[in-house]
């Protein structure tokens, strides 16, 4: 056991070997990936972390043992899968963190409006299509949904798995998906969004000089812009974020398509979507506070 971790080579190796070399690995603590050919294989397969075989060469039972069976035989190929796998998992990392921020941020914002409100919180759906217009609580939610449901998960999978990731040496498996990191950058981001709202909502009359319509657009706009950024912000995880904006130029046009639609949908199909024009000033207010959201990842 002293041993195992000076040993490179393992040579003329029977099966009983190799699978005290996996379980000894293990046992130091180590994530442990074998390549087996033979049916002799097959029980360091199963013990290993993760089995992997060629399947133009393997047997039926080495493949059935192997949780990736690999279509090309060359051994660089082993490289890619390891690149693929720690980029999926990062982008489950990212997607989580920025569906728990949104969703939570909806969530008080659809709480508030419905408590705050001496009306109905929206038209019928028959009215709406007797009179063509779309209340602003039907058409928010399709829209906040459109962005986590469809644009988000086209951001995060539009770009191939950084090479930095194989810098980083293999995470621990007590680790949670939810690091602590994580979870500050959430609470952050959340209590930053959620202040905006609250201050937006029950002042923003008197601040900003607006009427309630145009008050909510205030609302929906810089809800959908934080978001926008979000998309961007949590993917970069812990890396520099002016070095990682040269690299994402496909995520950074997902994002620039989001603001695009938001700024039509204010401006030129403001009777459909149920918001009220905005002005230069109100426009500059959202763009600041969207600004905001990047500051507050540098600091978190």
């Amino acid at each position: 056991m002293a041993k195992i971790e000076n040993i490179c080579v393992l040579a003329r190796a029977t099966p009983d070997d190799k699978l005290l070399m996996v379980q000894s690995l293990k046992q130091k603590g180590h994530v442990v990936a074998f390549i087996g050919r033979g049916i002799g294989d097959a029980q360091a397969l199963r013990e290993a972390n993760v089995g992997l075989c060629f399947g133009t060469q393997g047997a039926e039972i080495v493949k059935a043992c192997s949780a990736i069976v690999m279509s090309c035989k060359d051994f660089p190929f082993i490289i890619d899968i390891l690149t693929w796998g720690r980029g999926i998992y990062d982008s489950v990392q990212i997607y989580t963190q920025f569906l728990l921020i949104a969703s939570f941020v909806a969530l008080v914002i659809d709480f508030v409006m419905a408590v705050s409100s001496s009306e109905p919180p929206g038209l019928s759906a028959v009215v709406a299509v007797s009179t063509g217009k779309i209340p602003f609580p039907v058409f928010q939610p399709l829209w906040m949904k459109l962005i986590a449901g469809t644009l988000a998960v086209l951001a995060l999978n539009i770009e191939k798995p950084s090479q930095d990731v194989m810098r980083r040496p293999p995470r621990n498996l007590k680790e949670p998906l939810i690091t602590a990191q994580m979870r500050k950058k959430i609470g952050a981001q959340a209590l930053y969004q959620i202040a905006i709202f609250l201050v937006i909502h029950f002042k923003g009359k008197s601040l900003f000089n607006v009427n309630d319509q145009e008050k909510d657009s205030l609302v929906l706009s810089t809800y959908i812009l934080c978001q926008a950024f979000n998309i961007f912000n949590p993917r970069l995880l812990e890396k520099n974020i002016f070095e990682e904006m040269q690299k994402k130029k496909l995520l950074l046009s997902v994002i620039g398509l989001i603001i695009s639609i938001q700024f039509i949908m204010v401006e030129l199909l403001n009777g459909f979507s149920g918001t009220a024009r905005l002005g230069f000033g109100q426009w500059g207010l959202v763009y600041s506070l969207f600004c905001c959201t990047f500051y507050g990842h540098l600091v978190c």
